[in-house]
């Protein structure tokens, strides 16, 4: 009985291991994929946001799986989550910038 116990255990312990290595590698595609994404025109900001950070975005989706994530490895799995989200927002936040203040300066020119 013993070894039916561990054998469950061990199955368990095998699914999570896989469920969480393909999340990481989730993860490290989504950075990837912010990284590379190309901004240059005022549409591609919002896309972006869309893409990424809105509730049906990507990261929204890991955020909803990583709750089935087992306890040891929400530590681990929610710094990378983290990291990947704040990666994100920060690139939204500052191509919001730059084309707000591009914007503000074609509008002046044209008053001018």
């Amino acid at each position: 009985m013993g070894g039916k116990v561990l054998q469950e255990k061990d199955r368990k312990n095998y699914l999570w291991f896989r469920k969480n290595s393909k999340m990481k590698s989730q993860l490290e595609e989504l950075k990837s994929q912010i990284e590379s994404f190309k901004i240059k025109h005022s549409e591609d900001v919002e896309n972006f946001r869309l893409k990424f950070l809105s509730k049906k975005g990507s990261l929204n989706q890991l955020f909803e799986e990583f709750k089935t994530v087992p306890s040891e490895m929400k530590r681990e799995i929610g710094a990378l989550l983290n990291q990947v989200k704040q990666k994100a927002q920060q690139k939204w936040e500052e191509s919001q910038v730059q084309f707000e203040s591009s914007g503000a300066n074609s509008k002046s020119e044209q008053i001018d």
